[in-house]
């Protein structure tokens, strides 16, 4: 069965505050709930699965919503954040929630994507990816994995950043780390 898994050496990855006063929509926000536990109030996070949501403790505000289809005014917020949340999607997917994204961030708003390069599937046998993490928040540190399978979920920055070139974003600030990463951009 583990003969299945390719995995990341773990990625440390630090979240610190950087949005005061920012209206956040936190895609795919369940589960450890990251960006809801740093900003609180601050962020709606949505997510498509109930259990996930009920899974999340922070005083974001949960929604069982799905991301192609947001039920919010356009130029809503001032930060929409993606944490680990594309590896899920395949292309048509991240294309639908990606232009919604754009769709509810305010002008001169920011999309803040972290995620990971996920190799294209082989069949040969490896079909489950492991994005394996210790996040930093604040003074502790959680150690979790995302795991996907592989088949239609090829994906790299470079496969983001051409996705979201023809929706008026430019990107402003990316971050390497090892396989994962975090790309920022602005609406124009």
């Amino acid at each position: 069965m583990e003969d299945r898994y390719l995995q990341t050496k773990k990625q440390k990855i630090k979240l610190q505050r950087e949005y005061e006063d920012a209206a956040i929509l936190d895609i795919g926000g369940g589960g450890e709930g990251f960006i809801g536990r740093l900003y609180g109030k601050n962020v709606i996070a949505i997510d498509p699965r109930e259990d996930e949501l009920l899974e999340t403790d922070n005083d974001s505000i949960k929604l069982i919503m799905d991301g192609r289809a947001l039920k919010f005014t356009d130029e809503n917020f001032d930060v929409v954040t993606l944490f680990y949340s594309l590896m899920y999607m395949n292309i048509e997917t991240k294309l639908e929630v990606l232009s919604e994204a754009v769709r509810v961030l305010k002008r001169n708003g920011l999309l803040d994507i972290w995620d990971v390069d996920l190799p294209d599937y082989k069949n040969d046998g490896k079909d489950v990816f492991v994005a394996q993490l210790d996040v930093e928040l604040e003074d502790d540190i959680t150690s979790t994995g995302y795991g996907v399978l592989l088949e239609g979920k090829k994906q790299s920055k470079s496969s983001i950043d051409a996705m979201l070139e023809p929706l008026g974003l430019k990107l402003i600030k990316e971050e390497c780390m090892d396989q994962s990463f975090r790309l920022q951009y602005k609406k124009l």
